[in-house]
This record gives structure tokens, C-alpha cells and sequence, in this order.
């Protein structure tokens, strides 16, 4: 007999099997059909994430400790629509269970009492007294309180109604939320009715929300506090009270962590200071505190009272030595005797030490009849100094009126309200009517309303040029004095 004979026949087929499958699989590989390659980046990184979505869920690692009854304490674990786990625990020292009848249909309820505890995922809701229909919902009255310490937040009402399958607790009866960050003070939150979505993590407020942090009251009729990007939205109008000053805008966003107020639209800034406020009559209204106006200053000061309106302000005060607040959009800032319009305003520093225009500014300042415009401005409330560059320009207006009497323009133009000096440096230029002068320096002395031109100045005109050593310019009077070492000549038309 030979060795193939003494191979049985199924082991003989089976090898032939083998051998046929490698064949097949070598010629696959050779013709491109099957990869004996790694594989490529992505797919590995989808097999990983096809893995952690196979993982099972962890369970929530809070428990109901440390209660008088450990045994009166009652799991059971669920999904809601969207398929999350919601794992809860139930407890009370007088735990009761009774068959009812809600609206002619029999159902299972559960009185917790003393104690009473539901633990909702990691969201602890305790109350006096918790009566569940069928586990499903559930009235917490006697005073309620809710803690979400993952999230930071405390909330407390007179009652709260409980929807396990919606993941909802509704409180009213003057409820009132707190919510603590690393870094931060408290923010305070009241209204007349707070649902809070343990699923999402969102919190709404309805009716007279009032909000309290760091100084300032914000008053709205809704709000929605949104755990996961620590950010309150609050639309209609929403008004805000704090440090002298009155701001209203269509919407306002406050993003908690980042210390960061965004206000949209329709945005109205009114600024008062504490220590010049003239006492509030009684039930004072909106329109009367605005009538009232402020005391007259020294020196302009454009960071101060006044009113300021815009289409979005965003106020980062993150850094507490250095909080920026900026303001984009139609800007229009108003007080007495002053208005200031640019597309964009930036203060910085506290209590607006700077105040920054980068794309344009158009100023009006009636109580020196100036109108100011440049394509930089920067103003320093400490030095008390006004900078003015690219293409900066100051026109002479005649009092009460809109009608340009003079301009003076130059390379950077500087007003110093402490001194009441206005220095305009390169390239300077000086109109007035058909009269030009021109030099390096003018220095505008607000008190004796005399400009002195200097730096070689001269008068230019279509027909002549006439050079001296200084000019004294009196845009009221619209007075050119030529002083010293007259040289040139000016044809007579």
C-alpha cells in the first residue's frame, strides 16, 4: 500500500481545500483585489471608534449614602428616547407604596417621606416630601432643592414637579439657582418658573429674570443657561444695572467661564457717575434719569456719562486688571454737548483708562464748536490725552451752528483736556475760506481760541505764496496774523 493510500479520504479533501484557498488568495493579492497591507490610518482610527461605541455605558458612579434606612433605598435603570441611560435611585425614611386611581385609571404610587431623595443620574433632588406615580413622575413639595455638583449648580423652590422620562424638573414658587465656577464669583439667578433638563443640562428661566454677578443686575423676562458652553442667552430686551451705568440691547449672551457679556442689537449704554448722580426721585422712570443729565466737567471726558447705543458690545472683563469692552456696529456714544460715531470703539483697562477707535471717527463737541474726524483715534483718561491719527482733521464750527468756519488737519493731531491744548504735528494745513497756511507744527490754545502756526509756515493761495516766522490764527474772529521776516508775494484778485 502506498503513503497516499494510507491517507484517508476526508483528510485528502481537506488539503486540497487549503491549497486551493491559498492559490485563490495569493492571485487576489497579486491582481490587486485583497490588500496584505496595514491598514491605513482611518480605518484603524474606525476601528477604534466602532470599539468605544461597543463599549457598554458606564454606570453613574453617585450612590444614596449615608441615610438612616439603607434599605428603603430603590434602583432602577431605563433609557429615554434618544437612548441614554437614566439610572435613578429613590429614597425616604417612611417609604409607602399604594395602588391609586388617577383619572379612572389604577397606578402604582410612591411616598417618600422624610428625607425624601430621588437621585437622577449624578443630579441629587431632595425635599421634605416626594409623591411618584408609576416611578415616572413625580410632585417634590415643602421646599426643594437640587444639586448638580458636576455642572456647579444649586437650585432651590417651594415645589418642583418631576418628569423621569423627560429627564425634567419644573420649580416654582420663587425659585432661585446658583452656579459656581473655578475662578469666578457666584452667579445669582431667580424668576418666576426654572425648568431644568437633566439630559441636555440646559436650564430655561421665565417670568422677571433677574441675574446677579460681579456687580451687575440683569433683568429679562426669559433666559437659557446652557451647562456645556457656560453660557446664558437672554433675548427681549434684556436690561442691565451695574457700576452707574444702564444698558439695554435685543439680545445679550454672558458666557460664564470665559467672564465675557456679548450684547446684540438695539443696544443702548447710558452711564452715570456715582459721585456726581443727582439724588432719584422716587419711582424715578427711564426717561427722567436720562433728562437729568451730569455736572459739568472740566474737560471732556469720553468714557464717562453719557449715552451709548450699538449693535453688538462685548464685554470681557476675564482679566480683572485689564478688562476690554468692545463695541462694533453703528456706534453712537452722546452726552452733553458731545457726540462720538464710529464703526468700532475698544475700552480697555479699568474704568476705561483707553479708549480705542481703529477703523474711523466722526466726533462732534459742541462746547468747543469742533468737529473731529480721523481714521485712528486713541484716548488716555489718566494723561487726559486725545490722539488723533491718519488723516485726523478738526473743522471750526460756528457756535450753535453746523457751518465750518476753519479746519486744521496734519500728519497726527494730539488734545490735551487738561491743558485745553490741541498740537497738530506734519504736514500741517490751516483753512480758512479761501485762505491756506501751512507748516510743521499749529498749537490750538482752547482758552485764548488762538492757533500759532509754526515750522516754516506760510500762507498759500492760487496766486502766491508768502512765508514768515509765525501765524496766529483766531478761527472765531476768522483773524490771520503773519509774524516776523515776511518773505513772498500774494497777488490781489
Amino acid at each position: 500500500m502506498s503513503v497516499r493510500d494510507s491517507i484517508p479520504a476526508t483528510q485528502t479533501m481537506r488539503t486540497i481545500v487549503l491549497l486551493l484557498i491559498l492559490a485563490f488568495s495569493q492571485s487576489a493579492c497579486r491582481a490587486g483585489f485583497v490588500r496584505e497591507s496595514r491598514p491605513t490610518e482611518p480605518e484603524r482610527q474606525s476601528t477604534i471608534e466602532t470599539e468605544k461605541t461597543e463599549k457598554p455605558e458606564e454606570s453613574p458612579k453617585e450612590e444614596i449614602r449615608d441615610v438612616q434606612k439603607p434599605e428603603n433605598v430603590e434602583t432602577t435603570s431605563t433609557r429615554d428616547n434618544t437612548g441614554r441611560l437614566i439610572r435613578v435611585q429613590i429614597y425616604g425614611d417612611e417609604l409607602i407604596r399604594e395602588e391609586v386611581e388617577v383619572g379612572g385609571v389604577p397606578t402604582k404610587r410612591t411616598t417618600l417621606r422624610g428625607n425624601a431623595i430621588v437621585l437622577h443620574n449624578n443630579v441629587r433632588i431632595s425635599a421634605p416630601l416626594i409623591v411618584l406615580s408609576a416611578g415616572k413622575t413625580g410632585q417634590c413639595v415643602g421646599g426643594v432643592r437640587i444639586d448638580d455638583v458636576a455642572n456647579g449648580l444649586s437650585i432651590f423652590a417651594e415645589r418642583g414637579d418631576y418628569d423621569r422620562e423627560a429627564q425634567t424638573i419644573v420649580l416654582s414658587g420663587s425659585p432661585r439657582m446658583q452656579s459656581e465656577g473655578k475662578g469666578r464669583k457666584p452667579i445669582h439667578l431667580t424668576a418666576g418658573k426654572m425648568v431644568r433638563n437633566m439630559g441636555t443640562r440646559i436650564s430655561t428661566l421665565d417670568g422677571d429674570v433677574r441675574i446677579s454677578t460681579d456687580g451687575w443686575t440683569i433683568l429679562g423676562d426669559h433666559a437659557r443657561f446652557e451647562d456645556q458652553g457656560k453660557r446664558i442667552d437672554i433675548p427681549d430686551q434684556p436690561i442691565v444695572f451695574g457700576a452707574g451705568q444702564f444698558l439695554s440691547g435685543k439680545t445679550m449672551s454672558y458666557y460664564t467661564e470665559e467672564k465675557k457679556i456679548v450684547y446684540q442689537d438695539e443696544i443702548i449704554n447710558i452711564r452715570q457717575e456715582e459721585v456726581t448722580q443727582t439724588p432719584a426721585p422716587v419711582n424715578d422712570s427711564l426717561e427722567s434719569y436720562v433728562r437729568r443729565g451730569e455736572h459739568a466737567s472740566g474737560f471732556v471726558d469720553i468714557t464717562g456719562p453719557g449715552v451709548l447705543s450699538a449693535d453688538q458690545i462685548v464685554h470681557d472683563f476675564s482679566n480683572r486688571e485689564e478688562p476690554v469692552t468692545t463695541v462694533r456696529g453703528n456706534v453712537l456714544f452722546t452726552r452733553e454737548g458731545l457726540r462720538i460715531a464710529a464703526p468700532m470703539l475698544e475700552s480697555s483697562g479699568k474704568s476705561g483708562t483707553r479708549l480705542m477707535a481703529r477703523e474711523g471717527v466722526d466726533s462732534t463737541d459742541r462746547k468747543q464748536n469742533l468737529h473731529i474726524t480721523a481714521g485712528r483715534m486713541l484716548f488716555e483718561r489718566e494723561s487726559k490725552l486725545l490722539h488723533l491719527e491718519q488723516d485726523p482733521k478738526i473743522e471750526f464750527l460756528k457756535k450753535d451752528s453746523d457751518v465750518v468756519t476753519g479746519s486744521l488737519s496734519g500728519a497726527q493731531i494730539e488734545r490735551n483736556f487738561d491743558t485745553k491744548q490741541t498740537v497738530a504735528r506734519g504736514g500741517v494745513k490751516l483753512v480758512q475760506s479761501d485762505v491756506t497756511a501751512v507748516g510743521q507744527k499749529a498749537v490750538y490754545q482752547e482758552d485764548s481760541g488762538a492757533i500759532v502756526l509754526e515750522g516754516e509756515p506760510g500762507i498759500v493761495q492760487e496766486n502766491g505764496f508768502l512765508k514768515c516766522e509765525k501765524i496766529v490764527y483766531y478761527p472765531e474772529k476768522r483773524r490771520l496774523i503773519l509774524m516776523n521776516r515776511l518773505r513772498g508775494s500774494l497777488a490781489k484778485d
